[in-house]
């Protein structure tokens, strides 16, 4: 099975360390405008590329594109420091062996829209199954951002649509896990500890049977729209344990999440695009025409979340 390609959805704020609070993306600093600082990094990177000899990466723009306030295009990246053989699965043969200052560079997708007035903007990242761009782009755009603005910082916050909340709430119930912060006294007393105070959590989770489903739709339902509290959501009371927080684990077509429920914010902002994306059959990465018109898409509905239509 093919790696599943996804979008990862970021809320781009500035914050203002002196004010303490978040800026306008298109005004700060003496209006200074975020596009203007994305497009000028993005631009070098593609002229030249950055080498953090620290982490052993390296990181380059191979396409980029710019329409209004909205720039998008091709960020390459790789590692290198270890030597690795690259096997030929047709010949049946080694076909090269990488040297430690070879780093094997893959091409990811990103799109930022920098909207005139809020105080966030929207980034999209390609995904390739587990790796992503996040990191290494964020250590990079925020070193220099620091350098040219010292008193404010970049922050990227996962950003989630709400029906995607919502569609994983629906979706096939793997498990519940409840969660009681600290150790009560009387599993305390269990482990050999003498009188120091142990700190940690206890958890109980409840697994559905494989390939069926907790029944649990109607109470996320209730949840979400703020009928039931966290804390009574689901009743307990013959086994005696208390809960401050609830994990749900759901699953929808390929993909799963787990839901905290009482940090709905930090769900992973991941839209798995394996089945809509067309895939070039000879480089096995995304078409840049298919998946920039999906993440456009992508883009305008979550604009349409943060500011309204």
């Amino acid at each position: 099975m093919p790696r599943s390609i996804s979008l990862a959805a970021y809320a781009v704020k500035v914050w203002s360390v002196e004010e303490k609070q978040d800026k306008q993306v298109s005004r700060f600093a003496d209006n200074a405008d975020l596009l203007e600082f994305f497009d000028r990094f993005l631009s070098t990177l593609k002229s030249s590329t950055l080498h953090d000899k620290d982490f052993q990466q390296v990181l380059r723009v191979q396409k980029l594109k710019k329409e209004k306030r909205r720039i998008y295009g091709v960020i390459e990246t790789g590692e290198y420091g270890q030597e690795s053989t690259l096997w030929d699965v047709e010949k049946k043969s080694v076909a090269h062996e990488r040297k430690t200052t070879e780093a094997d560079m893959l091409p990811f997708y990103f799109l930022l829209d920098i909207p005139e007035g809020p105080d966030e903007a929207v980034l999209l990242l390609q995904r390739l199954g587990m790796f992503g761009i996040r990191q290494v782009l964020h250590q990079a755009l925020d070193r220099k951002f620091q350098e040219r603005f010292p008193d404010y910082r970049l922050r990227l916050n996962p950003l989630v649509e709400a029906k995607e909340i919502e569609k994983y709430t629906k979706g096939k119930i793997e498990s519940i896990r409840f969660v009681h912060f600290g150790i009560p006294s009387d599993i305390a007393e269990a482990f050999d500890s003498g009188h120091k105070e142990i700190e940690g959590r206890v958890e109980l989770v409840v697994h559905a049977r494989r390939g069926s489903s907790l029944p649990l739709t109607d109470k996320l339902r209730q949840f979400l729209k703020g009928d039931k509290e966290l804390g009574k959501l689901i009743a307990l009371d013959d086994s005696g344990f208390e809960y401050e927080n609830i994990k749900v684990k759901s699953r929808v077509g390929r993909t799963s999440r787990t839901v905290d429920l009482a940090n709905l914010k930090h769900l992973r902002s991941y839209y798995d695009v394996t089945d809509s994306v067309r895939v070039d059959r000879g480089s096995g990465h995304p078409q840049f025409d298919s998946i920039h018109s999906i993440a456009s898409d992508l883009a305008d509905r979550l604009k349409d979340d943060l500011y309204g239509s």
